[in-house]
């Protein structure tokens, strides 16, 4: 089962690429624990992507707010209040006031066992979380920007025998051009409501699991059947009698292929009048098809009429 975006508890995720939504494979909702979570392929290293929420289906009167973590790490927060915009786009991490990273794949590197880790909300690499809370009781802030502390690469974590690489990059820092001037609140009791998690791996891998099924080639992708050396053509009932790889090959009827075979001095042959116009048969081994029986010695030599067509 595939989709395009993950659904439960008012909330709504999907992960864009080149401004398209990736498919999501292997949903799965766990309604008691507020959960829903996913497998995606990955983009290729050095790919930006970005992740689009939107709130569905609840009262416009509350307060909501939506995190979002890669690879267990905060990258961004928003408060969504009443008369404001309930979709959002989340591309970039602020790292300081005037400075911000795009996100973007990088290396991903794991073996089979650590990759498909169950329960895989354990395994952090590799891993898209989104929340979403219902805010009880916000109130303003004196902070004028927040920034997170994230690093764009991550030294090797090695478990026993298993290495797993950071797969979650971020592009080099970037300068605002002007300075956006922003309201912040601070929240002081929330109710969770949901929770996506989506997990990236290659493609090969989610085959290898059943997770993504395999596409076959095309039909017009096949090759052509390669045909055995001396193999008569599909449609021909057997080649010439004289001269099996010549391109002047006369192919015999039906009747003459269900005749029984003769001895090499007694074969039958076909006359063509366009090839022999006087009619006469110039092969002393072979005789005209018909009954015309064969010249006795000293017997006057006589020609064999056919009709022209």
């Amino acid at each position: 089962m595939s989709s395009m975006s993950l659904n439960l508890g008012g909330l709504r995720t999907s992960v864009v690429i080149h401004g398209c939504e990736a498919v999501q494979f292997g949903t799965e909702i766990n309604v008691s624990k507020s959960r829903a979570s996913s497998w995606m392929i990955s983009g290729e290293e050095n790919t930006p992507f970005c992740i689009y929420t939107s709130l569905e289906n609840l009262p416009e009167q509350d307060n909501y707010v939506i995190r979002v973590y890669l690879d267990d790490v905060q990258v961004g927060k928003t408060i969504v209040r009443e008369g404001r915009p309930r979709g959002c786009y989340f591309s970039t991490v602020r790292i300081s006031e005037m400075e911000t990273r795009q996100f973007m794949f990088g290396r991903l590197k794991l073996s089979d066992e650590e990759a498909m880790r169950q329960p895989p909300w354990t395994e952090s690499t590799g891993t898209i979380k989104v929340t979403l809370t219902r805010a009880l009781n916000i109130g303003p802030s004196r902070a004028s920007f927040h920034a997170y502390a994230v690093q764009p690469e991550r030294e090797p974590e090695v478990n026993g025998s298993n290495t797993t690489f950071h797969c979650i990059q971020y592009a080099r820092s970037q300068l605002d051009a002007e300075r956006r001037g922003a309201l912040y609140f601070r929240v002081k009791d929330e109710v969770l409501l949901s929770t996506h998690i989506i997990r990236y791996r290659p493609m090969s891998m989610l085959q290898k699991h059943g997770i993504v099924p395999y596409q076959p080639p095309p039909v017009d992708s096949y090759s052509t059947p390669i045909m055995p050396p001396n193999a008569p053509p599909p449609h021909a009932s057997s080649y010439s009698a004289h001269d099996p790889h010549s391109a002047h090959t006369t192919h015999t009827s039906h009747s003459e292929s269900a005749s029984p075979a003769l001895p090499p001095s007694k074969k039958r042959r076909v006359i063509d009048p366009a090839l022999d116009p006087d009619g006469d048969d110039e092969d002393e081994d072979q005789q005209a098809t018909g009954s015309t029986p064969r010249k006795s010695p000293g017997a006057p030599e006589k020609k064999i009429k056919l009709d022209d067509d």
